[in-house]
């Protein structure tokens, strides 16, 4: 038990003094229908935000599912939905601006309890990483993921508790990203789908982004970078197994995080 509340604490965003207040509508497609039938008459302050839920790899016994959170495109497509949501958040409760946000409720890839072969695995982080990211750039400011323990899909096995690849890269996020999308520290995720392609990447101080702002001299000062690279235990995408830069994420002996 003690190990335990390590690892949900570890997950722990901070707690607020009073519990949020959010409308739960479930999804999308009921969004779209209050939004056509009536506005919410909610003063400013008094709700924090509407959810919905998303499982856009389909049942969890599909066996193209592997395929699927392979495929960039079929991953993409689902940013019409959190685009849909979030306009209609803004229209029907304009006065709440900005409080009131779109809230994914409930997120677990695939529905069903997920994949008994995919959904544990480092493959899945295709999908889960993917989605943290286009969700914060969609103005959504609530990710809740299904589930911490239970399914296939639970970031701690049922039973032994320990940590799946996803749970790391929840762990990573959480530390690594900030509370705005973009911010003096800037995290760049890249994610290679690819099991035959490899990338050089580099990455330029260009402080020029926009050329109507001044640009600051870095007076040749050198800016220090760290990376995190998670790959899958033998290149086995179906592992159980993440490694960080080289080295199995597991517990330690008296059932701490890695650190």
């Amino acid at each position: 038990m003690k190990g335990t509340k390590k690892l949900i604490l570890a997950l722990s965003v901070g707690h607020h003094a009073k519990r949020p207040i959010h409308w739960n509508i479930g999804t999308e497609r009921q969004v779209l229908s209050i939004r056509r039938r009536h506005r919410l008459n909610v003063a400013p302050g008094v709700v924090d935000g509407v959810t919905h839920h998303i499982y856009n790899l389909g049942a969890g016994v599909d066996k193209d599912l592997i395929n699927k959170i392979q495929d960039p495109y079929y991953l993409s497509q689902v940013a019409e939905t959190f685009k849909s949501v979030a306009q209609a958040v803004k229209e029907f409760t304009p006065w709440t601006a900005p409080w009131v946000a779109p809230w994914v409720g409930e997120a677990g890839g695939a529905y069903n309890s997920g994949s008994k072969d995919v959904s544990h695995t480092f493959v899945n982080g295709f999908w889960y990483l993917d989605q943290l990211g286009m969700t914060s750039t969609l103005k959504h400011k609530v990710y809740c993921r299904q589930t911490l323990a239970g399914g296939n899909y639970g970031l701690l096995n049922t039973t032994t508790f320990i940590p799946k690849p996803d749970y790391y890269g929840a762990i990573l996020w959480h530390r690594l990203m900030g509370s705005k999308v973009l911010s003096p520290g800037v995290t760049v995720l890249l994610i290679n789908m690819s099991n035959s392609t490899t990338f050089n990447v580099s990455l330029v101080d260009d402080m020029n982004l926009y050329p109507i702002l001044k640009t600051v001299p870095t007076r040749g000062q050198k800016t220090m970078r760290e990376e995190y690279h998670l790959t899958p235990k033998d290149g086995n995408i179906q592992s159980d197994v993440v490694l960080l830069n080289g080295t199995p994420l597991q517990l330690t002996k008296l059932l701490d995080i890695p650190k």
